[in-house]
C-alpha cells in the first residue's frame, strides 16, 4: 500500500557560482566596529537586508533600489541567527564564506570547495579592515563590512 508520489522539494539554496558587486556604500557608523560585531540579516524573500552595527545600530538597506536607510533601532541584537563575523553559511551550509586572518580576504566556498577569492582591492576597499562577512539563506547576496563600506555581492 503506497502514499502516492511524494512532493517535490523546492532547492531552498540558490545555484550559484560566482558573485559580483552589486552596490557599494559609505556609511560612517561603520567607524570603529570590532570585526565579530557588524552583519546583515536577510528577509526571506531576500529584498531586504537589515545592517546591524555593532549590536546597537540597525539600518533597512533595500536590495532593488540600493538604498540604506537611517538607523531605526538601537536594539543590542547579540547572536542573531544570520550572525555574521570571520564565518558564515547559507541556510543548509551549501555556501560557507570567511575572511582570513589578517582580514583582508574573503573567501566563498560552495559545498566544501572554495570557487571564488576576494581581496580588499577586489571588493573596492582599499586601506581598510574587512569588519565582518553575511550571506543570505539562499546564498544569492553577500555582504562585507569594513571600517567605512558595505560592499553587497550578488550571485549568478
Amino acid at each position: 500500500m503506497g502514499f502516492g508520489t511524494p512532493p517535490t522539494i523546492v532547492a531552498l539554496e540558490g545555484d550559484y557560482s560566482d558573485w559580483a558587486i552589486y552596490d557599494t556604500q559609505t556609511d560612517a557608523t561603520l567607524g570603529g566596529q570590532n570585526v565579530y560585531s557588524t552583519y546583515a540579516i536577510f528577509n526571506t524573500d531576500e529584498t531586504i537586508a537589515l545592517f546591524v552595527y555593532n549590536g546597537v545600530f540597525v539600518k533597512k538597506y533595500t536590495i532593488a533600489s540600493k538604498s540604506l536607510g537611517s538607523s531605526i533601532l538601537d536594539p543590542y541584537l547579540y547572536g542573531e541567527a544570520d550572525y555574521g563575523g570571520p564565518v558564515t553559511k547559507s541556510a543548509y551550509g551549501k555556501y560557507i564564506v570567511f575572511q582570513d586572518d589578517n582580514v583582508n580576504t574573503v573567501y566563498i566556498l560552495k559545498d566544501g570547495v572554495i570557487v571564488k577569492t576576494l581581496t580588499n582591492t577586489d571588493l573596492g576597499l582599499v586601506g581598510v579592515t574587512l569588519r565582518g562577512i553575511s550571506i543570505s539563506r539562499k546564498g544569492k547576496y553577500i555582504v562585507v563590512a569594513s571600517d567605512t563600506k558595505w560592499v553587497v555581492l550578488v550571485g549568478s
